[in-house]
């Protein structure tokens, strides 16, 4: 404003004495003191100087009992209330809905969509959700892909939850991260601080058993917002009032891992929250499960451990404890050991997947060798099928003419007078009988093996033979079969 004025005094801008007129009329007695000016008056003055038109309006006003109706661009805006120190804005700060907001029928489409997420988002947030109807009740109101009911689980808005549920409101509806309005309200405190968890739970019990796009359940966020400053007793509360809850249903919900194999007593002991530790492992979860690190929740739970014994020992003055672990005792001990502790077993399972794969390419060579020791044997030829053949008709043959000469040695031996022992029964000789005839048939099967075998030998001996005149392998004696008949078959001469 001073610049302004110092702008107008040095354009040398006259201005009219607005009072002047005024003071010739006071002067004169025709009014009093101030700038007021009779109707009559100021009348013949708007007729002076051309302005009634302008002024008819003005001058020609009458009163009424009612005020006229406002125009749109009118309308009151709503009376915000005085800061006071130490409340919460948002909690002050009432939405002044007009009755036919909360009753007129609402028609959701692509160009008010965003128009309509804002008014609920506003709702809500001050509000207890007078304006959800069954057509918006599953809008996204934000850019994360949040709808109204994740809106009101985190802020902790049971009428609203309630009136959500009336509705019929999709409970199961997750974010663009596939977080469901459970998940979203154990990142806040706002349920801990009104103490309204329990109901909120019992609210939306069948999201229980939900995971994101990371494959992490409730149980997972929930110890997660306590890495976070002042959130591990809000955490706590949310995770006893979780398990409480499955008290009577499954407890295997707690263990599942997430996407990198991870449990929420893993992560707890991750971030060092030996609170959510205890209250885990009393609850009965697991610390023998392995991530895809084959790293488990006892690991780190032994590390930690390790780690305040190490700083308890360091406080006290016994730094031979320290060495050992080969680390300098100072203010990043804490990392030092964890980093070392970690490392080894990281090195140690790296050496047994190197034997594993070392293995597996050992086992790979000697198969592929032997794939190949397959492919290059050469086909059997047909005079292999026909020497096969030959080979049982003859070993067939073999056994019956050693059956007929055993039969007719045994009847010369009969008929040339052999003594036979009178006294002895009919029933031992016939199974003295039995047993002759069985013995033979093995002596029998044991010289036709022999032979066979030793005509097998002397085949090798054969093809060695061949093999070391031909100047040819062992193995391509076979394929040379043929050609050596043909030509052993023509005349010297030729």
């Amino acid at each position: 404003m001073r610049r302004f004025r110092v702008a107008m005094e040095n354009t040398k801008v006259v201005w009219p004495t607005r009072t002047n007129l005024a003071s010739q009329l006071i002067r004169s007695h025709i009014t009093s003191l101030g700038t007021y000016i009779p109707l009559q008056r100021a009348t013949d003055l708007a007729k002076k100087y051309k302005v009634f038109d302008m002024l008819q309006p003005l001058l020609e006003f009458t009163k009424r009992d009612q005020s006229p109706p406002f125009t749109p661009k009118q309308t009151p805006l709503p009376t915000r209330p005085k800061k006071t120190t130490g409340v919460n804005r948002k909690q002050t700060r009432p939405r002044q809905i007009t009755p036919c907001t909360q009753t007129e029928e609402i028609i959701v489409t692509e160009e008010n969509k965003s128009l309509i997420a804002e008014e609920l988002l506003e709702n809500i947030l001050y509000g207890n959700g007078e304006l959800l109807r069954s057509e918006t009740m599953n809008i996204v109101l934000d850019k994360e892909g949040h709808g109204s009911v994740h809106w009101a689980a985190a802020l902790g808005k049971l009428v609203t939850i309630h009136k959500l549920v009336e509705l019929g409101a999709d409970l199961h509806m997750a974010s663009y991260k596939g977080e469901t309005a459970l998940m979203r309200s154990v990142l806040f405190t706002d349920n801990f601080d009104g103490k309204t968890f329990e109901v909120l739970v019992d609210c939306l019990a069948p999201t229980l058993n939900a995971v994101d796009k990371r494959n992490r359940t409730v149980f997972h966020h929930a110890v997660l917002a306590c890495r976070w400053k002042g959130r591990l007793q809000a955490g706590r509360y949310y995770l006893q009032h979780l398990l409480h809850r499955l008290k009577n249903d499954s407890r295997e919900l707690f263990n599942s891992q997430d996407a990198y194999g991870d449990t929420p007593l893993m992560m707890a002991a991750r971030l060092g929250c030996r609170q959510i530790v205890y209250l885990l492992l009393d609850a009965g979860a697991s610390a023998q499960i392995p991530n895809h690190q084959s790293i488990t929740a006892q690991m780190m739970i032994d590390v930690s451990s390790a780690v305040l014994q190490s700083a308890t020992n360091q406080e006290s003055g016994l730094d031979s404890l320290y060495e050992p672990i080969g680390t300098v005792v100072g203010p990043l001990s804490k990392s030092c050991v964890l980093d070392s502790r970690y490392t080894n077993i990281l090195s140690e399972r790296t050496k047994q997947t190197r034997a594993v794969r070392d293995r597996l390419d050992r086992a790979t060579e000697q198969l592929n060798a032997q794939q190949a020791l397959l492919v290059r044997l050469p086909e059997p030829g047909p005079w292999l099928v026909e020497a096969q053949h030959i080979h049982a008709v003859q070993t067939a043959r073999l056994r019956k003419l050693t059956m007929i000469l055993q039969r007719e040695k045994l009847d010369r031996c009969l008929t040339s007078g052999v003594v036979v022992n009178q006294t002895l029964c009919y029933e031992s000789l016939v199974t003295q009988l039995r047993m002759l005839k069985d013995k033979r048939k093995k002596l029998v099967a044991e010289k036709i093996a022999l032979q066979s075998k030793v005509a097998s030998c002397k085949l090798q001996d054969y093809k060695r033979l061949i093999g070391g005149c031909c100047g040819v392998e062992y193995d391509a004696v076979d394929g040379l079969l043929d050609g050596l008949v043909v030509v052993s078959s023509q005349p010297l001469g030729g």
